[in-house]
C-alpha cells in the first residue's frame, strides 16, 4: 500500500514538473565568476584595510584564548568551592571558546570567498 502512495505521488509530482522543465529557455551556461565586477579599492586604502582586517583577526583570536582560559578558571573554581553553577558557567565559556575557534577557523576563508 506504502509503494503503492509512494509511486502515485512521484508520477504526481512529474506530471507537475514536466512542463515547467520545458518551460525553461535553452541558455548556454554563465561563465565566469558571479557577481565579479573587477572591482579595486580606492588607492590609499588597501593596506589599511588589510592592516585593520589583521588587528580584528588577532584581537579575535585573543578573545577565544583568554575565554577558554577563563572557563578552566571558572570551571575550577566551581569545583572547589562545591557551587555548580559556577562549574556549569565555566564549561559553558570553555564550549563557547571552542565554538568561537571553530567560527574563527572557517570564517575567515568563507568571508574571503564570498567577497573575492
Amino acid at each position: 500500500m506504502w509503494v503503492e502512495l509512494a509511486r502515485h505521488g512521484v508520477e504526481q509530482l512529474a506530471t507537475i514538473t514536466h512542463p515547467m522543465v520545458h518551460a525553461l529557455p535553452d541558455q548556454p551556461p554563465p561563465t565566469g565568476v558571479p557577481g565579479d565586477t573587477g572591482a579595486t579599492a580606492p588607492p590609499g586604502i588597501g593596506n589599511k584595510f588589510a592592516t585593520l582586517l589583521g588587528d580584528v583577526k588577532w584581537v579575535a583570536l585573543a578573545a577565544i584564548i583568554l575565554t577558554f582560559f577563563a572557563g578552566i578558571a571558572v570551571f575550577t573554581a566551581g569545583r572547589v568551592a562545591d557551587h555548580r553553577h559556577g562549574a556549569a558557567n565555566g564549561t559553558k565559556l570553555m564550549i563557547a571558546s571552542a565554538a568561537g575557534a571553530v567560527l574563527y577557523a572557517i570564517g575567515y576563508g568563507v568571508i574571503t570567498g564570498l567577497a573575492g
